[in-house]
């Protein structure tokens, strides 16, 4: 049972130490996810096998696989940022890993994991393991980001046929009708205090949309809370200006956009306005956003462990102790 592997995660300390490496793996694949790194999957599963281990690939509904997981060391989610999220909310004590096979990939880049077989098959079998706190949508737990207008508007209008096939490219479609809809004004409250915006992302990582950086150096898995972008201004033109700062990983740059840090954030509208979570449709406003929801393990390249421990001020001392009293198989 991979207890013998982890012990239980410290509630003061974001890292778990691993003794041995793992080899009895349980794989939830997520066939509609991505189109570039479909043969990913195949070479991390030959790896893997060809390095002693033993890969079952689940076909029961996944709670019910999950209830009695024995013999099983660690879950595999390949798929996308959506597919992790799904199965984060159900693993319990079993850490997950990831194959990012998916479209935009923010876990995988968030920890630095290499879109490289070997180097996730390097992850899979020893990587250390971190908790990652997630947040809440309407009392849905979420990992990543949730969003309302502008965002929200493109995933409720996206193909999923044109997705599978072409990947990001599906996108330009519903961005280009978007633009073309007048927006709906966003009452948003940020920890009680009110602000008006026409786009709203509540994150808890620095990539935005795959590769796109909302603003260097703020949002992190690792830490506390959210931030909140509130993006202003309802003219075309200020959209598109804002759309190519985003893709520069200027988005901080522009006056019309404030970023702030929170626990709390509720949006509301007189109209409806689609949201999204994780990059998946999220229905429509009222949205209410609060930190500190349901955490779960990831494993993860050591340097983003290393990470992990300078974000947490007891968490090398704990890391430390849990080394030292991690059971052998």
């Amino acid at each position: 049972m991979p207890d013998r592997l982890f012990q239980t995660p410290l509630r003061d300390s974001p890292l778990t130490a691993s003794s041995a490496l793992r080899r009895r793996f349980m794989l939830i694949h997520n066939p509609i996810a991505g189109v570039a790194n479909r043969s990913l999957l195949n070479k991390v599963m030959c790896l893997l096998k060809s390095r002693g281990a033993e890969v079952v690939l689940t076909s029961t509904p996944l709670r019910e696989a999950l209830r009695d997981p024995v013999n099983t060391d660690a879950i595999i989610a390949a798929g996308g940022d959506g597919t992790i999220r799904a199965l984060a909310a159900v693993t319990g004590d079993l850490p997950v890993g990831i194959i990012p096979v998916g479209t935009a990939n923010v876990f995988a880049r968030e920890i630095g994991l290499a879109v490289k077989a070997a180097v996730v098959a390097d992850v899979l079998m020893s990587g250390p393991v971190v908790e990652i706190e997630g947040a809440t949508a309407n009392g849905v737990p979420f990992f990543l980001m949730a969003g309302a207008g502008f965002d929200g508007e493109v995933v409720a209008r996206l193909d999923t046929g044109l997705k599978r096939s072409f990947g990001r490219a599906a996108y330009a479609l519903p961005i280009i009708r978007t633009l073309r809809t007048d927006p709906v004004p966003l009452r948003v409250k940020v920890d009680g205090t009110t602000h008006v915006a026409r786009w709203v992302i509540a994150t808890r990582a620095r990539h935005y949309a795959g590769s796109f950086r909302l603003a260097a150096g703020r949002s992190c898995l690792m830490n506390p809370g959210f931030d909140v972008v509130l993006i202003k201004g309802m003219d075309v033109k200020i959209a598109l200006r804002q759309l190519m700062s985003l893709s520069l990983g200027r988005l901080a740059r522009e006056h019309d956009v404030e970023f702030l840090s929170a626990t709390e954030l509720e949006i509301e509208s007189d109209a409806p306005v689609a949201c999204q979570v994780d990059g998946d449709k999220f229905g429509h406003l009222p949205l209410s956003i609060k930190a500190g929801g349901p955490r779960f393990r990831l494993i993860v390249p050591e340097a983003f462990a290393a990470q992990a421990v300078s974000h947490s001020p007891t968490a090398t001392s704990a890391a430390a102790s849990t080394s030292a009293s991690a059971a052998p198989l």
